[in-house]
């Protein structure tokens, strides 16, 4: 049986403590955004209210079936801000959101992005799915792409060749990008087989 090869295409230590820091910033930037609106808005109907507020629900009961201390209520009109659900202040809460939703993405891509080599087939986990492609059977070449890489604690933004491969029926290709050690490059050449690409990975 094939041992399942795990290839060093996962983002460097670096990256990823970037990846986690920023992801982090966006999804308690967008909670507070959320959550502040509906602080205030809590905060204006109380003002709103003002001394009535202990009135609130019993404005228009008849006096007999209140107590005492709480009849005059009866008489007074309904006060404060009516609830009508989505305010204007709180739907711009909303905008915070996708902020949060954003956050939680960067940092999951962070921490779940792998590849593996399982034979002939490669593997590559993203933040929620998971996508293979046959090297044997498969469309395979290799482009450069532009990405942005980390190197000597700076980010970089530079053309890095990339095995791109799709089985037959596939539309959305898989792409991993070559800076790999010379084993993993050879093993990926092997699980190509005899071709241009499989002499381009040795090459590498």
């Amino acid at each position: 049986m094939t041992e399942k090869l795990r290839l060093s295409a996962t983002p460097s230590l670096a990256a990823r403590v970037i990846g986690v820091v920023a992801g982090l910033i966006f999804v308690v930037v967008g909670t507070a955004f959320a959550a502040l609106p509906l602080i205030a808005d809590g905060r204006l109907r109380d003002l709103a209210g003002g001394d009535g507020g202990s009135c609130d629900g019993l404005q228009g009961l008849p006096p007999a079936a209140l107590p005492p201390d709480l009849r005059g209520c009866a008489d007074l009109p309904a006060v404060g801000l009516p609830d009508s659900g989505l305010g204007p202040v709180r739907f711009v809460g909303l905008i915070g959101v996708p902020l949060a939703l954003l956050g939680i993405y960067f940092v999951v891509r962070v921490l779940r992005t792998a590849a593996w080599l399982d034979g002939t087939t490669l593997q590559i986990r993203y933040a929620v799915t998971t996508r293979r492609a046959d090297l044997s059977t498969g469309r395979v070449s290799i482009d450069q792409i532009t990405r942005r890489t980390t190197g000597e604690g700076r980010p970089t933004i530079r053309q890095v060749p990339t095995l791109i491969a799709r089985d037959a029926g596939v539309r959305t290709p898989i792409r991993l990008p070559l800076l790999l050690p010379a084993g993993e490059l050879r093993a990926l050449a092997d699980a190509v087989g005899p071709g241009h690409v499989a002499e381009q990975l040795r090459r590498f």
